[in-house]
């Protein structure tokens, strides 16, 4: 079969195209995985002090719970948007803060709430 494909360059041509589709498929699964990241990580440095305020957590306990240094606690916190950080390092802070009780919210308006307990 290999012979009679390739007597025509079809072999050739159907190994390039499987190539280029499979370097396609994984440049296209990073770009979704990244942009479902950066959409899930819009959180502003008001968001984050509006947490641990609801919370009354100092900004040392949210850095050992978190294990991020006070000092990249207090930059987050300083911005007034969307916060310029490290993915997984924002990532921390945020699984965290929602570990302790609070909720991010990100329609149209961010802002925070203490999750609801759930009922006996």
């Amino acid at each position: 079969m290999r012979e009679l494909c390739n007597s025509h360059g079809l072999y050739n041509r159907i190994i390039d195209y499987h190539n280029q589709l499979i370097v396609y498929l994984i440049i296209h699964l990073r770009l979704w995985n990244y942009a479902w990241y950066v959409f899930y990580l819009t959180i502003t440095g008001r968001q984050l002090r509006a947490a641990r305020a609801l919370l009354g957590m100092e900004q040392i306990e949210l850095a050992k719970r978190s294990r991020v240094a006070i000092g990249t606690i207090r930059r987050m916190e300083s911005f007034h948007g969307e916060i310029g950080a490290r993915t997984s390092t924002l990532s921390q802070v945020q699984r965290a803060l929602e570990k302790a009780g609070v909720e991010f919210l990100n329609d149209g308006q961010p802002g925070v709430r203490l999750k609801r307990q759930a009922q006996s």
